[in-house]
């Protein structure tokens, strides 16, 4: 006989229904073959059927509804997008806003050495000179055989839409050399830059002097300002006051939190959109001023010459001498054989409990081969002179030099160590 889902294919569609299969399997066994006088009537049949497609559209999966973010899935991550470069767009509005921009700038210490040398055995110059409404003053200096300090100041107008001065000097410094009688231009060293405190900025200069120090004969300096730049309000008028500052741009005030997310924040916005913050006028003062002062030498120096040769890892290096004055320690090291000088080294001195490191003050950094009678000279400024102290001097290459190049200009050999005492 026939299987049930084949004779009645219209009532047990697949997939196969356990229930369905038991409910015709009973109406076959009634209305069936075995029951040929009776069959199912066929209202049956339809109501059945009828039943069979409504449980069909009960159970079947349910097609998704009509939804335009479905339908259409690239406008979905259109919105996802647009959503999110809105709050970050908020998100760095919010920061920005938190964030206060200020004309005026930290004014942290001097190097101590520099006040130190200053306060202690330093002179009082009270020089100024006046140029395009601004006073450049002298106030201190300090002179000996290593360098020479200046203490001096830059005060701008009264005006009160005058914001701040910006530290950038450039001042250069020339020395009357007594063994020639030539003027020699000397090599900046390190200086430092103040804040504004009632229109005027301090600062520091430091120069060396080996070059025109003569025994206790005193100093003979000319200081030669050639401009400034100046921070102030847009639209105050005082780049047009005096008549000598050139306008040279605008850019976007100090923060409070610089190097947070709130001054990142806000420099992206000033970048975009430059008014969106108060901003500064820059303008370069002053057309040249020419400082002529006379420094006082300080006597106190000393000298040693260790001629101490040390080698290591088959380099030898050799501690020419030692010249050493209230404001610095300065080591003079030469090769025992020509070679490429010592730019790429990294010199620490030691003494009791103190430490310091050094400036380099010779140049020509690209000479490939020096004569072995070379000097390289290097200045220690955080530590001074003390009779008859004892110090230890260590000498290995630079470190955060990494890989130079040419691969020549690499410290060969070391580390080197050197001890001396001063007389």
């Amino acid at each position: 006989m026939p299987s049930l889902d084949s004779r009645y294919p219209d009532l047990l569609p697949a997939p196969h229904d356990s229930a369905l299969h038991q409910i015709v399997s009973r109406l076959d066994r009634a209305y069936g073959p075995e029951n040929p006088n009776v069959g199912p009537p066929p209202e049956w049949r339809a109501h059945l059927a009828m039943i069979l497609a409504r449980r069909a559209g009960e159970t079947a999966p349910r097609k998704a509804r009509l939804r335009w973010f479905l339908v259409h899935p690239w406008r979905n991550t259109a919105f996802a997008l647009v959503f999110a470069v809105a709050a970050l767009g908020a998100a760095i509005l919010g920061l920005a806003l938190t964030d206060t921009p200020h004309y005026d700038t930290p004014n942290p210490p001097p190097p101590a050495y520099m006040v130190r040398a200053l306060n202690l055995y330093g002179h009082t110059a009270n020089q100024s000179w006046r140029d395009c409404g601004y006073t450049i003053s002298v106030i201190r200096t300090y002179g000996d055989a290593n360098r020479v300090i200046v203490e001096w100041s830059i005060q701008g107008p009264s005006d009160p839409s005058f914001a701040q001065l910006e530290g950038t000097s450039g001042l250069v410094a020339t020395g009357l050399n007594p063994a020639t009688g030539q003027r020699v231009r000397l090599q900046p060293m390190d200086g430092w830059i103040g804040g504004m405190t009632h229109n005027t900025t301090t600062m520091y200069d430091t120069f060396d002097t080996h070059q025109i120090a003569h025994e206790a004969a005193a100093l003979h300096l000319q200081l030669h300002l050639a401009s400034f730049n100046v921070m102030e309000q847009p639209g105050s008028g005082v780049p047009t006051a005096s008549g000598c500052e050139r306008y040279s741009g605008e850019g976007g005030l100090p923060s409070l939190s610089i190097g947070s997310l709130q001054d990142a924040a806000r420099g992206f916005l000033t970048r975009w959109h430059p008014s969106l913050f108060p901003q500064s006028a820059y303008t370069a003062a002053v057309d040249g001023v020419t400082m002529s002062l006379t420094v006082a030498m300080d006597p106190v120096r000393v000298e040693t010459h260790p001629e101490q040769k040390v080698t290591a890892r088959g380099v030898a290096l050799i501690l020419d001498h030692v010249i050493a004055t209230r404001s610095e320690v300065r080591v003079y090291l030469r090769r025992a054989k020509p070679g490429h000088i010592l730019e790429d080294s990294w010199l620490t001195l030691f003494t009791g409990d103190s430490s310091g490191g050094a400036w380099t003050l010779f140049n020509d950094y690209w000479t490939r081969v020096a004569p072995a009678s070379r000097l390289y000279d290097f200045a220690f400024p955080n530590l001074h002179y003390m009779p008859h102290a004892s110090f230890t001097l260590a000498v290995q290459r630079d470190p955060y030099e990494g890989t130079p190049s040419p691969s020549w200009r690499t410290l060969k050999g070391g580390p080197w160590t050197f001890h001396f005492t001063l007389p």
